[in-house]
């Protein structure tokens, strides 16, 4: 038993960073300082307060998407392995490099440089929580044909954000494609982890299993 470590633990830790995650982020939105409340004022504000905002809103969703993933992973034992301990802060410091890809995004204007470095944390991230998600269906002693599923699944995805990469490349050519890259990874990101994790309740195991 000294080999495992608790459920609980596991998932607080998890909890924790995501939380932290979302509210550094949300310390990136400073409040208005207009000096000037005419409507100019106030729209020119806006104007380029925008994509500031729409950056974090992308951010945040993916984080929830990812914690929403993560919190239905397999939970049919009170304890984890060590190894599945360890994958679960290999995932966890991507989390955490997210607040800083995203302020990066906005301090340089999507510059390629900084949208491929936004989109190596979230790809990274996005295959260490299937990484640590395969570890724990091991453990939970799961057919092998649903694991053969999930593998095609990553598989799937990791063509799809493959090709929104190398559109973002074509951004050293043509700016707006900056843009599109940034997403298709996105999106991809969004709609894959939301989609698959509605599932894992009902991952099945062996008969007679014992937590």
């Amino acid at each position: 038993m000294r080999q495992n470590i608790a459920r609980s633990r596991f998932d607080a830790i998890s909890d924790g960073v995501f939380a932290i995650a979302m509210t550094i982020m949300v310390l990136e939105i400073k409040t208005p300082k207009l000096g000037d409340s005419s409507a100019d004022a106030i729209e020119h504000y806006l104007k380029t307060t925008l994509p500031t905002l729409v950056t974090f809103a992308v951010s945040f969703i993916l984080l929830a998407a990812m914690w929403v993933s993560h919190s239905s992973l397999p939970s049919g034992r009170e304890h984890v392995s060590r190894k599945v301990a360890m994958a679960n802060f290999h995932f966890l410091f991507f989390i955490c490099i997210v607040p800083f890809s995203t302020a990066l995004l906005n301090d340089v204007n999507f510059h390629i440089i900084s949208v491929l470095v936004f989109e190596g944390a979230l790809i990274a991230a996005m295959l260490l929580l299937s990484r640590l998600r395969y570890q724990m269906l091991v453990h939970e002693q799961v057919p092998e044909e649903y694991l053969r599923t999930q593998r095609r699944q990553v598989a799937l995805w990791a063509g799809i954000v493959f090709v929104g990469v190398l559109v973002s490349l074509v951004g050293v050519f043509w700016n707006p494609a900056v843009y599109s890259g940034y997403a298709i990874v996105s999106l991809s990101a969004i709609v894959f982890r939301s989609g698959r994790g509605n599932k894992l309740g009902d991952v099945p195991g062996p008969p007679g299993r014992h937590a």
